[in-house]
C-alpha cells in the first residue's frame, strides 16, 4: 500500500503522456517541459518547463509554447507562433507567425490568424482547466455535471492518441466517473463493494476495446490523474480497506457487453 501512495506521487501527473517523455532543451540553455518521443520537435522550439508535448506532434520553426500549454495528438506546428496556455490537438495545425492565447484547438481546423481566448475552433472540450481551486477539496470541480471532474475529462478529451478514440473516450469517462463516485462511499463498505462492481466492469469495456498493454497504461495513467492529491489518495487506500476479503474471479465473458454505450 505504501509503495503505491509513493509511486502515485513520485509521478509528475500535471506532465503525462501516453508514452516515452523526455525533457526539451531550448536553445538559450534552460530546460524546457516533457515531450513525448514520439514527437518531432526542432531545436528552435521553445517550450517553457511549465508546457508539455505528447502524441506524435510535428513541431517545424521557432514556435514559443508557454504558459502550461498542452500540444498532443497529431497536431502541426510551422512557423514563429507564440502560444500562450491554449491547448491545441488532434489533427489542429498552427501556421505563421500569430498568437494563440488561452484558446482550444482541436479536429482538423488549420489557424493562420491571431486567436485569443477562444474555444470556438474545438467542440470537444466543453470544460476548462480548473487551476488550483480544483484540489483543494476531495471531490474537486465538475462544472458539467457529468460525474467527471474538470481535469480529469481534459485529460481523457485531449492526451488520449492512437485508433478508436472516439469509443475509447467513452468508455475512460464512465470509468472516471464510478471512480470519481467512489470517493464520496469510501466511509460505507457495503456502498464501496457495489461501487467497485461497476468500475471493473468499467474496466472490462475498455479491455475489449484496445490490446491488453494498452488497457493497462490507458486506465493507469487515468487512475493517476484521479488520485493526484494526498486526500485523494487517502481516499482510495480508505476504498481498498472496505473491499478486503472480496474477490475478482476471472471467468470466460464477452467483455464488450460490460460496455454502458453502443459501440461503434
Amino acid at each position: 500500500m505504501k509503495l503505491l501512495i509513493i509511486l502515485f506521487i513520485g509521478i509528475n501527473v500535471a506532465s503525462a503522456c501516453n508514452e516515452d517523455l523526455t525533457l526539451h532543451k531550448n536553445t538559450d540553455g534552460s530546460i524546457g517541459g516533457f515531450v513525448s518521443k514520439n514527437a518531432r520537435i526542432s531545436p528552435t522550439a521553445y517550450i517553457d518547463s511549465s508546457s508539455r508535448v505528447c502524441g506524435r506532434v510535428v513541431i517545424n520553426g521557432s514556435p514559443r509554447i508557454t504558459n502550461g500549454s498542452v500540444i498532443s495528438g497529431s497536431a502541426a506546428i510551422d512557423g514563429s507562433p507564440t502560444i500562450q496556455g491554449s491547448r491545441i490537438f488532434e489533427n489542429a495545425k498552427i501556421s505563421g507567425g500569430n498568437s494563440i492565447v488561452n484558446s482550444v484547438i482541436c479536429g482538423t481546423n488549420s489557424i493562420k490568424e491571431n486567436v485569443i481566448n477562444s474555444t470556438q475552433f474545438c467542440t470537444n472540450i466543453i470544460v476548462k482547466d480548473p487551476g488550483a481551486e480544483n484540489n483543494q477539496t476531495l471531490m474537486g470541480i465538475d462544472s458539467n455535471g457529468n460525474g467527471v471532474r474538470d481535469d480529469v475529462e481534459i485529460w481523457i478529451m485531449q492526451d488520449m492518441t492512437g485508433d478508436n478514440l472516439d469509443n475509447r473516450r467513452k468508455a475512460l469517462m464512465i470509468l472516471a466517473k464510478h471512480i470519481q463516485r467512489g470517493f464520496s462511499f469510501k466511509d460505507n463498505v457495503e456502498h464501496s463493494k457495489t461501487n467497485s462492481q461497476r468500475q471493473r466492469n468499467a474496466e472490462k469495456c475498455y479491455e475489449s476495446l484496445v490490446d491488453a498493454q494498452t488497457a493497462e497504461r490507458d486506465m493507469g495513467l487515468m487512475k493517476m490523474q484521479v488520485h493526484n492529491t494526498m486526500d485523494r489518495l487517502k481516499a482510495w487506500a480508505k476504498i481498498q480497506g472496505n473491499l478486503s476479503g472480496t474477490s475478482g474471479v476471472a471467468k470466460n465473458e464477452n467483455k464488450r457487453s460490460f460496455c454502458e454505450f453502443e459501440v461503434m
